[in-house]
């Protein structure tokens, strides 16, 4: 009966970002996930939400899932 909440790049293929936004910061390791890959992934699961973001000056979209398990 948890809840969870996880977000994801939507895409294909993973790599490093070379240069993140946020001063200062490392290099980071991305994967990209389509989003049928991802409601595999959540089969037995009850979406509570699934919502899809346009990062500014990027074309990147980012999805925000809030699920909970179907079992008691």
């Amino acid at each position: 009966g948890g809840v969870f909440y996880f977000n994801y790049l939507v895409g294909s293929g993973e790599g490093m970002d070379q240069q993140p936004n946020t001063p200062g910061s490392h290099p980071r390791y991305y994967a990209y996930y389509e989003p049928r890959e991802i409601a595999q992934l959540l089969r037995g699961f009850q979406l509570l939400t699934w919502e899809h973001q346009h990062r500014n000056g990027h074309s990147l979209r980012v999805d925000h899932i809030l699920a909970t398990s179907s079992a008691p």
